[in-house]
């Protein structure tokens, strides 16, 4: 798997308040003015993948923003791999910092949220070298396979030589080998110290083995005294038994007595009750014979109570019938005050509805003043026709004719090239008589013939270029007036639309208008009719207060009245239902006599009773002393049997510890022989671990290292002589990777070179680097990004940088650079600009006014083949 930058989106990154750019293959050009912005993007392209490892978030997210993010897309020839991280913007003690508020990983659209943490390694697995996962640790390898800074493409020269010999190792994943030889060594001494414990416990075990014959001698003594102590149990539980029936036979006597006892006590309580329910009926005796005396006392004042009651009966009725009057008036005024409450009722909702009528006429008013304003404005606005179109094409279809002129001028250009080489070679030949390349003899009259006829062709194809080149011009500007017609007709037509709409808004609201006046008079006539009508009305407010004031003085009367006749209702229902009661109380006094009769009869039984069973109970008064002696002898019986089982379970028990020690001593045997064995085995492993395989580790690591400097130092030879060409200068590193400059059979140290040529050695120095990780299949990224690299470079250089790159068969790379004359090496260009303090992307899909003409490639020798890419600008 093969991976490659696809996309890369920014919100809120340094001065891009949004940017997009998408890449392809080949080789990517980012150009612009210094300070345009065109690091940031590459700062973004690491922020997505690792975080803030390299640049704090204060200076790389936009000024005073509050939130920023960044998506960066990867792809291969099968998945789609995109990182996603969106930050915010957060106080922690007086200082503004940012913090991650969400990261996400997606692949083919399967989006799933990580912590920060687990982002990098997703990206650290997915991109295949070794790294840090802390999402604040710099990360070596990608700053020296992959990504090299301006301010650190020098950098590598000066490095410590154990530091790059350390990184180099990481790059090619030597790691793994220091990890497995040092992982060894652990194991080997923890495989010693297994062993050191499986031997003191064999030592242990053989103690307890030499135990057995101890144990079986005690084993048989124990069995011995085990058969006596269960003869001696059987002739205590025979003993035990007879104690127990004896002792049971005297506890039913007792039970028995006890039994008595309880009854005594319940008979001298149920005495003590029946003593008390007879004081009672007594009483109760006493209280109805003086109850029914005083009833019979009273029957002659019920007939006097029962006058009085129907003479102040007839009065309240008189009463009562005046009171209905009154409500019957002050219902006749209730129904005209509610019709005049009814008559206020709709005036207030009339009064309502006019100032809701006249606020609606209000804003309509204005409605239709503003939509005629409005109307005024958007007539004036221009343009006011439909523009002219300048030609029936459309862009698409343009662009694909200026594609074709230019596919054609690029092939007229190769030829007129190839036209002009083979007429320099014949005038040559003219010249010498002979052919430069197989030296057969030409003669003149020959090659001058040729000559003519190449000359004559040549013209007539460098006319064919001037041609292509007017019709590539005339095309050009036919693209740019179509452009432009575009936009002036999306602007009549949004014009066009706003007049419309402004038109039917004005209707509308001309509408609203005329319905608002319509109704406010409407609600105005309405208003007029209650107010007539209100007027018309008697005052039914004073005739109320006065019928209610002769209501309240008559139903005074009738509530004093009314309480004095329940008062003698009162008392003539007290009376009667006394009389009433005389019959009943008569019967109850009778039943009182009769119970009281039965109490003291069933008290007299009571009493002879319980002493009866006083006098049985004092015949069995020694039977609690015989308790006592029955109860002592079960004891100290039990006692003894209890005993006998202690020593019978103990005898028991030492018997089987016996048994077990014996088991436990003979499995100690083979336990101490199985150990041993282990740990026999164990420091075998141990000795192969330290030895042998160890060795193998560390061989095979140098095999690898060997195999990589070689590797190494020949890629640095040959990107170093290309890129300076001079036969005098020779590169190539040394055991620990550090370079070193041939200068005419002298060894000469990097920092004793031209700044021109450090910076050549150091961009050999990475590009060697990068071409030995991808060949150990650890970095499966392949893209090489760098960040100014022609510092000091002639335009020589430049030209061999590019014809490095091409030959070194990078799938991707991407130059950036303030120098537009690094077009002539790109395959695709993307410009950078500030535009007032923002940074734009800006892109046309062709090179940089630096890059040469077919004509001018053919005249140094190198023709580029340019691939299309589609470069997005900044979003909506």
């Amino acid at each position: 798997m093969t991976l490659e930058l696809r996309e890369l989106t920014v919100h809120n990154i340094r001065s891009y308040p949004h940017g997009a750019v998408r890449f392809g293959p080949g080789t990517s050009l980012i150009v612009g003015d210094v300070g345009s912005g065109k690091t940031s993007l590459l700062y973004a392209v690491e922020m997505a993948l690792f975080g803030f490892a390299e640049v704090d978030a204060a200076h790389l997210i936009r000024h005073r923003a509050a939130e920023a993010e960044v998506r960066l897309v990867l792809g291969d020839d099968e998945h789609r791999y995109e990182f996603y991280r969106k930050f915010r913007r957060v106080a922690i003690r007086g200082r503004d910092t940012f913090k991650p508020l969400e990261s996400s990983y997606a692949r083919d659209g399967a989006r799933v949220k990580y912590s920060a943490t687990e982002l990098r390694q997703r990206a650290i697995d997915l991109l295949g070298f070794p790294d840090n996962p802390n999402p604040v640790a710099h990360s070596d390898l990608w700053r020296w396979a992959v990504y090299v800074p301006q301010e650190k493409m020098r950098e590598i020269l000066g490095s410590a030589p154990q530091e790059r010999l350390e990184t180099i190792r990481k790059a090619l994943g030597l790691e793994q080998y220091r990890l497995a030889a040092e992982n060894a060594q652990t194991l080997t001494r923890e495989l010693q110290s297994r062993a050191a414990v499986r031997e003191s416990a064999s030592d242990q075990l053989r103690m307890k083995a030499e135990e057995a014959p101890q144990w079986r001698r005690a084993l048989a003594e124990r069995q011995a005294g085990l058969a006596s102590a269960r003869e001696e149990m059987t002739m205590l539980k025979a003993a035990l038994d007879a104690s127990l029936a004896a002792l049971s036979h005297l506890e039913a006597e007792g039970l028995r007595l006890r039994e008595g006892e309880v009854e005594i006590d319940r008979l001298r309580g149920e005495l003590a009750r029946a003593k008390a329910r007879a004081a009672e009926r007594q009483q109760l005796l006493s209280d109805r014979t003086l109850e029914l005396e005083q009833l019979r006392a009273s029957a002659s004042t019920l007939e006097a109570a029962r006058g009085r009651l129907v003479a102040q009966s007839r009065s309240l009725e008189v009463d009562r019938g005046r009171l209905a009057a009154w409500r019957t008036e002050i219902e006749r005024l209730n129904s005209g005050l509610g019709e005049a409450a009814k008559l206020d009722s709709d005036l207030a909702v009339a009064g309502q509805a006019e100032s809701s009528a006249t606020d609606q006429q209000y804003r309509a008013e204005a409605r239709h003043r503003e939509s005629v304003k409005v109307l005024k404005e958007v007539e004036a606005e221009a343009p006011a026709k439909e523009p002219p179109r300048p030609t029936a094409r459309s862009v698409e279809e343009i662009d694909q004719a200026l594609g074709s002129l230019e596919e054609r001028s690029r092939t007229a250009g190769e030829e007129l090239a190839r036209l002009s080489l083979e007429a320099d070679e014949l005038e040559a030949m003219a010249r010498t008589g002979s052919c430069p390349r197989c030296g057969q003899p030409v003669t003149a009259e020959t090659a001058s013939g040729h000559l003519e006829e190449l000359r004559a062709a040549r013209e007539r194809r460098a006319t064919d270029v001037a041609a292509l080149d007017l019709q590539r011009a005339a095309v050009t500007e036919e693209r740019r007036a179509r452009v432009r017609y575009d936009r002036n007709y999306d602007r009549w037509r949004d014009a066009e639309r706003r007049r419309t709409e402004a038109r039917e808004r004005l209707r509308l609201d001309e509408e609203e208008l005329g319905g608002a006046q319509v109704a406010l008079a409407q609600v105005r006539g309405e208003k007029a009719v209650l107010l007539a009508a209100r007027e018309k009305l008697p005052p039914w407010a004073e005739l109320k207060d006065e019928a209610l004031g002769r209501l309240r003085a008559l139903e005074t009367k009738l509530a004093s009245e009314d309480e004095e006749v329940r008062d003698r209702q009162r008392e003539v229902d007290l009376l009667g239902a006394g009389q009433q009661r005389i019959p009943t109380l008569e019967a109850e006094v009778d039943r009182a006599r009769k119970d009281a009769t039965e109490s003291r009869d069933h008290t007299t039984r009571l009493e002879e009773q319980a002493n009866g069973l006083e006098r049985q109970l004092a015949r069995q008064a020694d039977l609690g002393a015989r308790l006592e002696v029955a109860r002592s002898t079960r004891n100290e019986t039990r006692s003894a049997f209890e005993s006998a089982g202690l020593r019978l379970g103990h005898l028991e028990s030492s018997v089987g510890e016996a048994e077990r020690e014996i088991v436990e001593a003979e499995a100690a045997a083979l336990e101490r022989d199985r150990r041993m064995a282990e740990a026999a085995h164990v420091l075998a492993l141990a000795r192969w671990l330290s030895g042998p395989f160890r060795e193998a580790l560390e061989h095979l690591e140098r095999r690898v290292l060997s195999r990589a400097r070689g590797q190494f130092d020949r890629a640095l030879a040959r990107n170093f002589s290309t890129l300076i060409e001079d036969p005098a200068l020779l590169a190539r590193c040394d055991a620990a990777f550090s370079p070193e400059i041939e200068i005419d059979g002298e060894w000469t140290p990097a920092e004793a070179l031209s700044g021109g040529e450090r910076t050549a050695l150091a961009l050999a120095y990475r590009l060697a680097l990068g071409e030995v990780v991808r060949s150990a299949g650890q970095l499966k990224l392949t893209t090489l990004i760098l960040d100014e690299p022609t510092d000091g470079f002639s335009p020589e250089q430049v030209l061999r940088m590019g014809d490095l790159l091409e030959e070194l068969a990078i799938r991707q790379v991407v130059l950036v650079s303030h120098e537009a004359a690094l077009a002539s090496v790109a395959d695709r260009v993307v410009r950078v600009r500030k535009a007032d303090g923002q940074s734009v992307i800006e892109d046309d899909g062709r090179p940089g006014p630096g890059a040469p003409t077919p004509l001018a490639a053919s005249r140094t020798g190198r023709t580029r083949r340019r691939r299309t890419v589609t470069l997005d600008g900044p979003s909506a």
